[in-house]
Parts: structure tokens; sequence; C-alpha cells
């Protein structure tokens, strides 16, 4: 877990999910070594309209099936949308808004 790359599977998983979220929009994505999280970025060339922490506990915890079953259960882009520029961490507890709304 600790060293160990996150499994590309599981990071193209919430990229794909991101991406059918937020169409004509580009997603990226880099380990954030810092944070413990897979790091996402959403935008529009090289305009950034949101960020979103993916725990790394979250990505080691669930299978990738899983992981796009609560990516759609839980309400991810809704969140992300209201989040504009705010990071969205999303955990094994669910989605939420530095500083603002928390959803399982």
């Amino acid at each position: 877990m600790n060293g160990e790359p996150v499994d590309p599977a599981k990071v193209e998983v919430v990229a794909a999910f991101l991406s059918e979220a937020f169409p004509g929009r580009d997603v990226h994505t880099a380990y954030a070594g810092d944070q413990s999280s897979q790091f996402y970025w959403i935008g529009l060339g090289a305009s950034q309209a949101h960020r979103i922490y993916v725990s790394r506990e979250f990505l080691d915890d669930h299978a990738t099936d899983e992981i796009h079953r609560l990516l759609a259960e839980w309400p991810t882009a809704a969140m992300i949308r209201t989040a504009g520029l705010r990071r969205v961490i999303i955990a094994n507890h669910g989605v939420g808004i530095v500083g603002g709304l928390t959803a399982p």
C-alpha cells in the first residue's frame, strides 16, 4: 500500500467516470503522495474547473467495479459541480467538499 503504485485499472475507472460525467472536458490525473491520494483535475484546455482527490485507502479497499458503482450511487458529479474550484475529497466515507458538504 505505502510505496507501491496505485492500481492503474482503478485510476482509469475513476478517470472514465469523470469523463462520462463531464463530457467535452479534459480529465487529468497524477498521484499526490503528500495527500495519499490520486489527484484528478477537470478542465477545458488550460483552464482548470474542478479538483478531486481520491484517497489511496478508497482505491485500495475497493474492487474496480465497486469503485464505479459507489461513484455512481453517491452524488459524486453533483458535488464536484457544486464545489467549483474548491477541493473535492472521495474516501471510504463518501464524497465531500473541503470546507463544505459531505454525502455518502
